[in-house]
């Protein structure tokens, strides 16, 4: 992230174990010793962990999303279905609890389909798309 500051990565799946994961990460370098074996800080961690992007294909469950908004900002999340990997009736069954999450969560409106468009737009825009 450091090396290709002008690559933009999506993540798939609402970046698997990393909204998770990352915390940890970040806490390990908190240790003197484990911080003084590798060649960068929490900070840097921090900040390369930011610049990613996570979509949500087949991720809808309250967990799942609250995790997501946690550990990101809601520019940062795309709308993402796993089609055609995924099939029909699993890519209903995810949307279904997605429409639920953005229509009776609180944090809902924060990744609702107008939202991830705008997103998926600005993303696109910087790489000359309209």
């Amino acid at each position: 992230m450091r090396d290709y500051t002008d690559v933009d990565i999506i993540l798939s799946h609402a970046g698997g174990t990393l909204p998770y994961l990352a915390n940890r990460i970040e806490c390990l370098l908190l240790n003197p010793a484990l911080a003084g074996m590798v060649n960068i800080t929490r900070e840097d961690v921090k900040a390369g962990f930011a610049k990613f992007y996570f979509d949500t294909a087949l991720i809808s469950s309250t967990a799942q999303l609250e995790s997501l908004l946690d550990y990101t900002s809601s520019d940062r999340v795309l709308f993402g279905t796993d089609f055609p990997y995924a099939g029909k009736e699993a890519i209903a069954a995810v949307l279904g609890q997605y429409h639920d999450f953005v229509g009776k969560n609180p944090r809902g409106g924060a990744i609702q389909p107008a939202v991830l468009r705008e997103s998926a737009a600005r993303l696109l825009e910087r790489y000359g798309h309209r």
